[in-house]
């Protein structure tokens, strides 16, 4: 059976109601002889024009009722029913729309069920993958920390007077086993950080105490790589609320990383202010600097912004994605401004009372982070 297309149907609406109007007029111009007649022809001619309205009242339902029900059922689409339907059969183009419709509700739902099983199955890998991470750096920790104890007995003198050679070879292991400690222990806080398990423990906290000693323990680093250390701290109590341990190692991961891109002859600087109820540290250096395209990215995870540098410097990527993620667990953040060539500056602001705090030596626990989480290292930015 051949199906009217709805402009068809329309135009046919049309012809004949024009069709009627011309009839009755003719019929009654025709008729209307006497005063009477013409009454009654204006009666008529009244009947007509109800008659052309009630075609368009009918004609307006036709076309309005599956209009908005094409219109509701998108609008719930979009808000995400994906059971929307509409029950439109005609065979004219309003029910072509609606089959299309339907078809387009049927693709998405098999979409949807497909990223939801590929969601699925992506944080059972990362889950694997966090713990497969921590497993292997506990591993790694047990036999790293006899072979750090067992040079600074070497380097010490406790299993005998050692010769400089030997006191030399000694510094050098351990100090490369302490840099190995610290990314293993990177590693182990971002596996906590991802799955939520990481604790604060709050406390009163000393910032410029904190400054001192990461300064103290990085010094040496500089000066092997023959790059100026200089620091500003405010002389007003730099105190907060704070875990002491994730604040050393937020400062330590960026002067280390300052000192580690800034060539021979440079020079890093640390700065420590008090702001009203916020501290504001920044750690300054006059290294290569970080290209504008690249600035989003450096504070995410394993992301390597250039890889020739990833072969010049060691790291594991995560030393920025985990400065961010302790500093805003405290409440804080964290943003970089540089210039290539000219070098970078990396600020932290801090809350001075945490508001998660309860009292003093609480544990505060880690959020896991969203789908989104955050931008990585130096590190990484670099390699």
């Amino acid at each position: 059976m051949r199906r009217l297309r709805l402009t068809t149907k329309l135009l046919l609406y049309v012809l004949a109601s024009a069709a009627v109007v011309a009839l009755l007029t003719a019929w009654l111009y025709g008729a209307a002889d006497t005063a009477r007649e013409r009454g009654f022809a204006v009666t008529a001619g009244g009947l007509a024009t109800v008659l052309l309205v009630l075609v368009g009242i009918f004609i307006r339902h036709q076309l309005a009722r599956p209009l908005h029900a094409l219109a509701d059922a998108a609008w719930r689409l979009g808000e995400g029913d994906l059971e929307a339907d509409v029950d439109i059969r005609s065979r004219d183009e309003l029910g072509d729309l609606a089959a299309a419709f339907r078809d387009m509700a049927h693709h998405l739902r098999i979409t949807y069920a497909e990223l939801r099983q590929a969601n699925i199955e992506l944080e059972r890998r990362n889950r694997f993958k966090s713990q497969f991470l921590a497993n292997m750096s506990h591993e790694l920790r047990t036999p790293l920390h006899a072979i750090i104890g067992f040079a600074e007995a070497i380097r010490d003198g406790l299993a005998g007077p050692p010769t400089a050679e030997q006191r030399e070879f000694a510094e050098d292991i351990h100090q490369a086993g302490q840099q190995l400690l610290r990314l293993i222990n990177d590693v182990l806080d971002f596996t906590k950080l991802e799955s939520g398990a990481m604790d604060l423990v709050l406390e009163p906290c000393d910032l410029a105490g904190l400054v001192d000693e990461v300064l103290r323990v990085t010094r040496g680093l500089a000066q092997r790589r023959g790059v100026e250390m200089t620091a500003d701290v405010d002389p007003r109590p730099l105190e907060l609320t704070g875990d002491a341990t994730k604040l050393r190692q937020v400062f330590y991961n960026l002067l280390s990383n300052a000192i580690k891109f800034t060539d021979a002859g440079g020079r890093v600087t640390v700065r420590a202010r008090l702001e009203k109820e916020l501290v504001r540290i920044e750690v300054a250096d006059t290294g290569a600097g970080i290209a504008p395209e690249d600035r989003d990215d450096i504070f995410d995870e394993f992301t390597q912004v250039d890889a020739s540098l990833t072969r010049r410097h060691e790291g594991t990527g995560l030393g920025l994605a985990l400065v961010r993620r302790l500093v805003r667990l405290h409440g804080g953040d964290i943003h970089v401004a540089s210039e290539l060539g000219r070098g970078s500056t990396f600020v932290v602001t801090l809350l001075r009372d945490l508001v998660t705090a309860a009292d003093p030596g609480a544990p505060a626990k880690a959020a896991p982070p969203g789908p989104a989480p955050s931008p990585n290292d130096r590190e990484a930015a670099h390699g």
